[in-house]
């Protein structure tokens, strides 16, 4: 079976009806996370299932986020819904879709994308086949013909150099590109409204709200530095690792002295920034806290948090086979793709 990405942001005193976001076909709901959002102090997120209601977590200062372990098997015959109350929460995780229901959800997508070409073309014969033909002269007089003539409206005469460099132009003009919208630095909202383009949602040094996106640069891009030297000094110190399975990570930031090492079979938070390695194209980033080596995550997660310090910044470069394997996570995440993760150990 196939798998797809979901994710609901929740607020207070209204239900998300899970068979109305998921597409038809599903056959099992798994959720993996949960995250209490910034403009809230605690929540509880609740499920609920033919009128009767479980808990499955309690969020609070203390503990910003968890991980969940929560499979239904969705067979039609009860309605379920998500919900939280006394805080807002986003909720993550994935579901299983049968052959069928995967293929059906492909062919609507290609669909969508059918090009246009043909469509331009029976209206460009359309608009020649539109256009009017000149009047028949036959049995007009000489004086009749030149009177017809007077009345036509007269072109404006193009000089002989003007037309021939115009033809030469004429098949490089292209439609008139428009405008690209400024993306401004912050924009202060109290709660998440939805995506911006180029902007990212967060606490930061003006408050709450949309900060411009300053993440990874994409292979191939330029930034200038501040202070050349430190920065070469810096690229020297970094070494690429490799570990198990082929997985290979670089130390972005050291942790201070004396901090914290983390180790398998503890409870770690951390914060991560995930891309696509063949495009630097961004699928995901927030916090998150799961069991290191407790397999509740991608495995290439387990092998490159192990052994890091509070404090300190990876680039883990995970390929496919230790992340999402031949079955990917569609949409955002394609099959056989090789991953880049910015993480920050936050706590232990």
């Amino acid at each position: 079976s196939a798998a797809m990405f979901v994710a609901w942001q929740l607020r207070p005193g209204s239900a998300v009806a899970i068979k109305d976001t998921i597409p038809a076909g599903t056959r099992r709901l798994h959720l993996t996370n949960a995250c209490l959002t910034a403009d809230s102090s605690k929540a509880v997120l609740l499920w609920r299932s033919g009128g009767e209601a479980l808990t499955l977590l309690r969020l609070s200062q203390a503990e910003l986020s968890a991980s969940m372990n929560v499979q239904v098997e969705l067979d039609g015959s009860h309605s379920y819904s998500l919900e939280v109350v006394g805080g807002s929460v986003d909720v993550a995780g994935f579901v299983e879709l049968t052959e069928e229901a995967d293929d059906a959800r492909i062919a609507r997508k290609m669909s969508e994308k059918r090009p246009v070409k043909e469509a331009a073309v029976k209206a460009g014969d359309a608009k020649s086949s539109a256009k009017p033909s000149a009047p028949a002269a036959k049995g007009l007089s000489a004086q009749q013909k030149a009177e017809a003539r007077k009345s036509e409206p007269k072109k404006a005469e193009v000089p002989a150099a003007k037309k021939a460099s115009a033809q030469a132009a004429a098949p490089e003009k292209q439609a008139p590109r428009q405008p690209e919208k400024e993306v401004k630095d912050f924009v202060a909202a109290k709660t998440f409204a939805g995506k911006r383009p180029g902007m990212v949602f967060k606490k930061g040094a003006q408050g709450v709200g949309y900060y411009r996106d300053l993440g990874p640069m994409a292979t191939g891009t330029k930034r200038k530095a501040d202070d050349k030297g430190a920065k070469a000094s810096n690229s020297q110190q970094r070494k690429v690792v490799t570990a198990a399975g082929g997985l290979r990570y670089e130390v972005m930031k050291a942790a201070p002295p004396g901090a914290v090492r983390a180790k398998k079979g503890q409870h770690v938070q951390v914060r991560y920034d995930g891309r696509l390695a063949s495009n630097g194209k961004r699928f995901d980033k927030g916090t998150i806290r799961f069991k290191l080596g407790g397999g509740e995550v991608i495995k290439g997660w387990d092998l490159g948090v192990a052994d890091m310090q509070v404090g300190e910044h990876r680039r883990l470069l995970i390929p496919a086979a230790l992340g999402y394997g031949a079955q990917g996570a569609p949409p955002d995440i394609p099959r056989n793709a090789d991953l880049t993760f910015d993480v920050e150990l936050l706590r232990v």
